[in-house]
């Protein structure tokens, strides 16, 4: 917030070393600091300098410490014990940030058994033998170290790191990449707008108590609904993410999630009608629009307005198939995604004409909504057009010059008006005099 940046330690200095630092990580730190958010890197050129770094520091299948795949499996998944020089083998390729030093107090003991489990944070036990475990910049992992899981973590870095994959499989993954982490922006977006917006609301007085409820329900809708199915689609992608370091398919967790994108019609039909509560509470009430100033420049707000954020579920139905498309383009013709994803996209779409149908639908009632209100009749004259009933359309309208003025025509599905139109300080309106 003050502008402040940490001073870069000395390669020389126990805490370079201690975090795991290196001359193109600290770069790329001081790049993410850029007081202009237009000179911060994306998010795509992190992960790939991010993947630069890993793939710089990969051990060929020459060198005397590399450990295969298969051996390591063959140790991992076998009784017998796996001696101190291979697991540090594997440790040794993990981040340093992540990464445990394992001292042994029993240098005759000399090996690891699969079964070695934390009693104590700080500490791994194994045969009733006490080791230390030093250096470790995650503590909470202690709690639940083991040898499989951190055998995982070492198959998986090795797997990315040692077997290169082809060029179009790189671009395939950087696709299913985009699909990952956009989900987990959405996700974040939405519950921005249930936090800071809809919580903070709750908790306020702008809004009076009596109104409170309906207008953040006009506004938001069922924004929760939207969380909720997005939640378990976000949590299905980072656990199929973290589960495997070449992600082989994602078909299958959004075909089981898509069929579920009911509250996107929902929301969408209904976006209209949001926008225009919001815009007119502000307009008439001092202290919301105050409100809505000082929340839009919190910095978790990102500099956007409040409504750059309501239309983001509508977006984001829109984006799936485009992002799929990416992935697909790339999909081998062997890959269960080649047949998944087609479906998926197809689902999606289904959904899209439905929110365009029902948004067309609520376009229709908001502006005979509006038109009503603006109608004014001669005294005495005053008809009603029936415009509220359920079905009734405004089919179109023009507006023809005369020599006194203008005329403009409604047409509707069972009648037609010639109205005036006359301008007051706040809005339009048209004053009838033939139907």
């Amino acid at each position: 917030m003050s502008g402040g940046r940490p001073q870069r330690p000395a390669c020389s200095s126990p805490a370079w070393s201690h975090r795991g630092l290196t001359e193109s990580l600290w770069l790329l730190m001081q790049d993410s600091w850029k007081q202009l958010p237009e000179k911060r890197p994306t998010i795509d050129e992190i992960m790939l300098r991010l993947n630069s770094e890993l793939v710089s520091n990969k051990l060929s299948p020459e060198h005397p410490q590399f450990l295969s795949p298969a051996k390591f499996r063959k140790k991992a998944g076998s009784t017998e014990a796996m001696s101190l020089s291979d697991f540090d083998k594997i440790m040794g390729r993990i981040t340093p940030l992540a990464r445990p030093r394992i001292q042994t107090g029993d240098a005759a003991t000399g090996s690891i058994h699969r079964s070695a489990s934390v009693r104590e944070p700080g500490t791994i036990w194994v045969n009733n033998i006490k080791h230390e475990i030093v250096d470790v910049k995650q503590p909470r992992l202690l709690k639940q170290i083991s040898l499989e899981s951190l055998g995982d973590l070492a198959a998986s870095l090795r797997f990315k790191i040692v077997n290169s994959v082809s060029d179009a499989e790189k671009r395939r993954q950087e696709a299913i990449n985009e699909v990952i982490y956009t989900e987990r922006d959405f996700v974040r977006d939405m519950e921005y707008l249930r936090d800071t917006w809809i919580g903070r609301l709750k908790d306020s007085d702008v809004i009076p108590t009596d109104r409170k409820t309906d207008f953040l329900a006009q506004v938001f809708w069922n924004l929760h609904d939207i969380i909720a199915v997005n939640t378990r689609l976000r949590d299905a992608l980072n656990k199929r993410q973290k589960s495997y370091a070449v992600v082989e398919r994602i078909g299958d967790v959004l075909l089981d999630a898509v069929p579920h994108f009911g509250p996107f019609v929902q929301y969408g039909s209904h976006q209209l009608y949001g926008k225009y509560e919001f815009e007119k509470e502000k307009n008439s009430n001092p202290a919301f629009a105050q409100f809505v100033e000082t929340t839009e420049r919190l910095p978790e707000s990102r500099k956007l307005e409040l409504n750059a954020y309501l239309t983001k579920p509508t977006t984001r139905l829109a984006r799936y198939p485009l992002l799929l498309e990416a992935v697909l383009k790339h999909t081998p013709d062997d890959s269960p995604d080649k047949t998944t994803l087609p479906k998926v996209i197809t689902i999606v779409r289904d959904f899209l004409r439905r929110v365009g149908e029902e948004s067309g639908k609520t376009g229709n009632r908001f502006n005979l909504m509006q038109l009503e209100q603006q109608l004014f009749f001669r005294p005495g004259e005053q008809v009603d057009l029936r415009l509220k009933e359920e079905g009734r359309q405004l089919i179109g309208k023009n507006t023809f010059t005369k020599r006194d003025g203008n005329i403009q025509v409604f047409l509707f599905d069972h009648a037609i008006l010639f109205t005036k139109p006359t301008k007051t300080k706040k809005h339009e309106q048209f004053k009838v005099y033939r139907r």
